[in-house]
């Protein structure tokens, strides 16, 4: 479990979508939120981490919300992104 202390109005706005899963009251952040920490983090892990969430069901869903959002994110941030953008669709 990471506690995010958002500093930048992006990250308070990953922080205020989260929501209160039925099996406890700790609010958790949306997959393309995630992505979006994930992004900005840009460690190889997180960058695994991606790539496995862009896997699931809903991959292509996350992969829409991160692209309306990502703009809002440090430039080398948006480019990982590009680059995880690229290598699934080499895929």
């Amino acid at each position: 479990m990471d506690v995010v202390v958002g500093k930048r109005a992006w990250q308070r706005d990953c922080v205020s979508r989260a929501i209160a899963p039925t099996t406890g009251s700790i609010p958790v952040v949306r997959r393309e939120d995630l992505v979006l920490l994930k992004l900005y983090a840009g460690g190889p892990q997180d960058g695994w981490d991606i790539h496995q969430l862009l896997r699931l069901p809903d991959g292509e869903d996350i992969v829409v919300a991160v692209d309306a959002l990502v703009g809002n994110l440090p430039s080398d941030a948006q480019a990982l992104w590009l680059r995880v953008r690229t290598e699934r669709s080499a895929r």
